[in-house]
């Protein structure tokens, strides 16, 4: 009985460090995910949305030049796209991006574009 009970507590320490990471290894394997959707992707929404995604999820793990990078490349293909969703979506999270770099200036001018296109397009999110 001694030898279940210690397997039932290595089986509960052995889960609550899994628990405890999950959220990491869950980040890199959606960032992965995402990397490959932009490298597969041509020159359209998908690879658009895919970057501004990327984006966050970069920012997330705080690798937040590479946030930006992406970020921007989204933001620019959106824009050649004229998907005005898109545009939104990259402006909002290169906002957040400066923001978690304390440039709150430059944060609140990507807010307020983004929430000026939202109302245009009548997203209410």
């Amino acid at each position: 009985m001694k030898n279940w009970h210690f397997g039932g507590r290595a089986l509960f320490a052995f889960a609550v460090v899994c628990t405890a990471f999950a959220p990491v290894f869950g980040q890199t394997d959606k960032i992965d995910s995402l990397e490959k959707i932009v490298a597969q992707a041509g020159d359209d929404t998908v690879k658009a949305r895919s970057l501004c995604r990327l984006c966050s999820e970069l920012k997330k793990k705080g690798r937040l030049e590479e946030a930006l990078k992406h970020g921007n490349e989204g933001l620019a293909l959106a824009q050649k796209r004229k998907d005005d969703k898109g545009v939104a979506d990259c402006l909002n999270n290169l906002g957040s991006v400066y923001y978690r770099q304390g440039d709150y200036g430059k944060a609140a001018e990507l807010f307020l574009k983004a929430l000026k296109i939202g109302e245009e397009i009548g997203d209410k999110n």
